[in-house]
């Protein structure tokens, strides 16, 4: 009984302090407005930490305000903004823990 309670003990540690502690994730956050704003959204493309591109959605307000908060972004990249041929905002460097404004 003590050899497996030692040998379960033993595995446990392994995958505590087998982990990268500084891998938490802090949001990345972005807020700004844009002038005469005609759209009602944006979307924001990034890559996944597997290197596959996605996009989410940010919302415009009447304004044209926006605030977007995500913990998707897990590594430094450069990203995009875009909605269809209206707007087109390239190469924006984040990163984990970026506040944006």
């Amino acid at each position: 009984m003590k050899t497996t309670f030692s040998i379960l003990f033993f595995f446990l540690l392994i995958n505590l302090f087998g982990q990268n502690f500084n891998q938490i994730n802090e949001p990345f956050i972005i807020k700004g407005q844009l002038s005469e704003c005609q759209v009602e959204f944006i979307r924001f493309f990034y890559e996944d930490q597997d290197g596959i591109v996605k996009w989410d959605t940010i919302n415009f307000d009447k304004d044209g305000k926006f605030y977007f908060e995500t913990l998707k972004i897990v590594k430094p990249q450069t990203t995009s903004l875009q909605n269809g041929t209206q707007i087109q905002i390239n190469n924006i460097f984040v990163a984990p823990g970026y506040n944006l404004t």
